[in-house]
C-alpha cells in the first residue's frame, strides 16, 4: 500500500483513480504541475482553479480542468510522457522522497527543482 495524506475529497478520489490505473502518483503530479504552469501562462483568462486526473467510462485516462466546481475542458493523458519521466527520474525520486506522504503540486515543484 501507498500512504498518502490528501486535503479534500476530490484529491482522495484522484489518488484512487491514479492507483487503480496502475500509475505512480508522483509522476502524475509532476506532469500535472507542468500542465498547471502552462495553464497559468497561456490560459489565465479561463480562471481554471482545479486540474484532476480522471478515467472515463471507456477506461481512458486524462485530465479534467475545472472552474468553480464545473468541468470546462479536458485533455488526454500522455502515457509516453509518463513513461519517459518515470524511466528518467523514478530512481532519483525514490531516493529523495520515498517516505513523503503529501504528493501534490507543491511537492512536484519542489522535486523538479531538486532534480534539476
Amino acid at each position: 500500500y501507498r500512504k498518502r495524506i490528501v486535503l479534500s475529497y476530490n484529491d482522495f478520489k484522484e489518488k484512487l483513480l491514479i492507483f487503480d490505473a496502475g500509475l505512480d502518483d508522483r509522476i502524475v503530479e509532476i506532469i500535472k504541475s507542468s500542465i498547471w504552469d502552462n495553464v497559468e501562462e497561456r490560459y489565465k483568462d479561463k480562471h481554471i482553479d482545479e486540474i484532476y486526473f480522471a478515467t472515463n467510462e471507456d477506461g481512458e485516462n486524462g485530465f479534467l480542468f475545472r472552474k468553480e466546481g464545473h468541468m470546462v475542458a479536458s485533455m488526454e493523458f500522455d502515457k509516453a510522457l509518463y513513461n519517459a519521466i518515470k524511466e528518467a527520474a523514478l530512481s532519483r525520486i525514490d531516493a529523495i522522497s520515498r517516505d513523503d506522504l503529501i504528493i501534490d503540486r507543491n511537492w512536484a515543484k519542489a522535486i523538479v527543482a531538486r532534480l534539476g
